[in-house]
């Protein structure tokens, strides 16, 4: 069965299908270039169809106005019928016929190109002008995009730099046990051995216990952190210079950290695992000022780097002072 014609109406309706965008382009092509196919096989099959009846008409016609004006037809014309004289022309003429309609495969192609290309050009061009026109915009568009993105980090930057000014006189205990009734602020000053004015506020940072697993696969419950904020920054920082997490080199169970925000604090800890993976030993990772931002000090080396503000503010110093040694 030949295939289903198609017409240019039917190619223009793909283009009438709406705006296009990136994802439709690509379908809108492929939808095209199979009509187009389709459109080159039915030039084809009606060329072809074309060719095959004109010749024969022609030739047929000729042959039985020969044969019919003929003195020798005249005179054997009784002694047949018309289905023999039928049949006697379809068997001389159909190899002359046959002979006469072979198309050429470059003339077919001639053919094709002179009905397809005009219509191809008229069809995709404004395709291809759509999009070109697509990727322009997207081209733009990741511009303004990365141009917002560098806005929104510098405004990120800013906001966590004042979020962590804000926590500079607050220290976190960790690990302290909670009891019932307990008075937050007489167990932290027990602890860290300062006076109740020195401290404007202590207070639990939850009701409930957390509970996780260590390295061996133990469930343990730990207590609900503290914050503690001092009325004196001075006091505050006496406090975390003079009380020592590890003694002996084995973590106490109640430890004191600078109160950190989570900006912060997810830095510290991509810090450490940076430097953990290039087996790289830090004395400390501390914040210290809206300036100066996280500042780590080397421990095998001694060297400070400060003005951390992200992960990478770190990485590219420590891969510069590794370059320079």
């Amino acid at each position: 069965m030949p295939p289903k014609p198609y017409s240019a109406i039917d190619a223009i309706d793909v283009l009438n299908l709406g705006p296009i965008d990136i994802k439709s382009a690509n379908a809108k092509e492929n939808q095209l270039f199979g009509i187009i196919k389709g459109l080159v096989a039915t030039v084809t099959l009606l060329r072809n169809e074309l060719d095959e009846l004109k010749p024969k008409v022609e030739a047929l016609q000729s042959e039985v106005d020969h044969v019919s004006d003929s003195e020798q037809f005249m005179e054997v014309k009784p002694m047949f019928d018309t289905a023999l004289v039928e049949e006697t022309v379809v068997r001389v003429v159909t190899p002359l016929i046959s002979e006469a309609v072979k198309p050429s495969s470059a003339d077919v192609e001639s053919s094709v190109r002179e009905v397809v290309e005009p219509m191809l050009k008229v069809l995709v061009d404004p395709v291809v002008c759509d999009v070109q026109k697509l990727k322009d915009d997207c081209v733009q568009l990741r511009e303004d995009v990365d141009y917002v993105g560098n806005g929104m980090n510098i405004n990120w930057k800013a906001v966590s730099k004042v979020e962590q000014y804000s926590r500079r006189g607050t220290i976190t205990v960790v690990g302290l046990p909670q009891k019932d009734n307990e008075n937050v602020v007489d167990e932290v000053c027990t602890l860290l051995k300062v006076k109740e004015s020195d401290l404007e506020a202590a207070h639990r940072n939850s009701n409930t216990p957390t509970t996780f697993k260590n390295s061996t696969g133990d469930t343990v419950s730990k207590p609900p952190s503290i914050t503690v904020r001092f009325s004196n920054l001075n006091k505050k920082d006496s406090v975390l210079r003079s009380y020592k997490n590890y003694q002996n080199g084995t973590a106490k169970p109640v430890r004191v950290y600078q109160s950190l925000t989570e900006t912060y604090k997810n830095i510290k800890q991509s810090i450490t695992q940076y430097c953990k993976q290039l087996q790289v030993e830090l004395a400390w990772i501390h914040w210290r000022s809206a300036s100066a931002g996280l500042v780590v000090k080397i421990k095998s080396t001694g060297k400070l780097i400060s003005k951390i503000f992200c992960h990478d503010d770190f990485v590219n110093q420590f891969t510069g002072i590794n370059n320079s040694a």
